[in-house]
């Protein structure tokens, strides 16, 4: 039997071929294996038990949105929040904007006995008015459950004390900054559709040339095979994490804004919390490039977080890229006179921020934490699309 263990991954995949014999875990609980021949469970419970311990680790990737109720509230994943003085499970979440001031939302924890507490809602800041939104519900941690292997779900509405949904269980990941693996990731939001292989290969080379040494894709249908097939080089290098990223099949298209995209920013966030010091969120059609007498990003940008400072909001001027050719952020030398400072992009300490919008820090984590503007001569977005000039 091989078990395939990540740093502080209970079990992520536990895979054996004996004979003609096949055992697979197909859940990451201790508390809920299945297994194809039960002869085994007790075993495998045993191993796993003594083997490793039952918290997740920030790279696992085979996430999907758990069903509370249809059509009103889903989750997604819930991370372990030390952060501050009271310790809290953060759960990314999908809530009908509609209910969101009938629903109670409930954390159970797993002790001595079963322990259950109210849920503090927090809704994501740019949602758009749209049917569905994006929340964190921030769920206390009993004293004696410090460390908790994972939270269940439930809610009850005001309205309608006596419906009730599914009890969800989710695994927790451990928010752990002070083992962080490297200086700047990049984390990129949902791809979907024709996405340009191209493109995709010349942002992964410029932007590793700036300074990026990890990146996290979301990706919902990527149509493109050769884009596929740059992602599984990438990955296969560890240099970039692909996350699937498939919204509850009742949210129709239109239903959330675009895809889902601030869910997936903020999971991002706090996913990539254990694993860099520095956080960018951008697409592949843009570049985050220094202005100043260096390119690199430790050299030009590192010095700007220090302090309070835990953010930079970076302008953009749009490049016109209607000149073809295979290398556009070469090959294209004009650009709008004027700056966007409506379309920035942030790059942020993820440990020292509690939410991201799409184009700004919603909520530093502590008040006295500064984001700030850097001047447009020291560094610029650089969106490589078809704009007017």
């Amino acid at each position: 039997m091989i078990l395939l263990l990540h740093s502080r991954l209970q079990v992520e995949i536990c895979l054996s071929q004996t004979g003609n014999q096949k055992y697979q875990i197909r859940n990451n609980s201790v508390n809920n294996l299945a297994v194809d021949n039960v002869l085994t469970l007790s075993r495998l419970q045993t191993e796993v038990l003594t083997i490793a311990p039952c918290h997740l680790s920030s790279e696992t990737t085979q996430f999907s949105f758990q069903t509370v109720t249809e059509n009103l509230f889903y989750v997604y994943t819930a991370y372990l929040d030390k952060r501050m003085n009271t310790t809290y499970v953060r759960i990314m979440s999908i809530l009908l904007r509609g209910k969101k001031d009938n629903i109670n939302v409930f954390c159970s924890f797993k002790g001595d006995n079963l322990i259950k507490v109210a849920a503090n809602k927090y809704e994501m800041c740019e949602n758009h008015n749209k049917k569905f939104g994006g929340w964190i519900m921030s769920c206390p941690i009993p004293e004696n459950i410090p460390d908790p292997c994972d939270v269940t779900v439930s809610y009850t509405l005001n309205t309608e004390p006596s419906t009730k949904g599914n009890n969800v269980t989710l695994n927790i990941i451990p928010l752990e900054s002070q083992n962080t693996k490297v200086q700047y990731t990049v984390c990129i939001p949902p791809l979907f559709g024709s996405v340009n292989s191209s493109r995709l290969i010349e942002f992964m080379e410029f932007t590793k040339y700036l300074g990026a040494e990890k990146f996290i894709f979301y990706t919902h249908g990527i149509q493109d095979e050769k884009s596929k097939i740059a992602l599984e080089h990438y990955s296969n290098e560890s240099l970039v994490t692909v996350i699937p990223w498939k919204l509850p099949d009742s949210i129709q298209e239109g239903h959330i804004w675009y895809h889902g995209q601030l869910i997936a920013h903020n999971d991002c966030l706090y996913r990539s919390m254990s694993l860099t010091d520095t956080l960018a969120i951008q697409d592949i059609d843009e570049l985050i490039v220094p202005h100043d007498s260096t390119v690199f990003w430790d050299q030009s940008l590192t010095p700007l977080l220090s302090g309070n400072v835990k953010g930079l909001g970076i302008h953009s001027a749009f490049f016109d890229t209607s000149l073809q050719g295979d290398v556009l952020a070469i090959s294209s030398i004009k650009r709008t006179k004027n700056f966007s400072r409506f379309r920035t992009k942030v790059l942020v300490k993820p440990s020292a921020i509690f939410e991201v919008g799409i184009h700004h820090v919603s909520k530093p984590l502590l008040e006295q934490y500064k984001i700030i503007s850097p001047p447009t001569s020291k560094v610029l977005v650089t969106p490589l699309q078809v704009l007017p000039v």
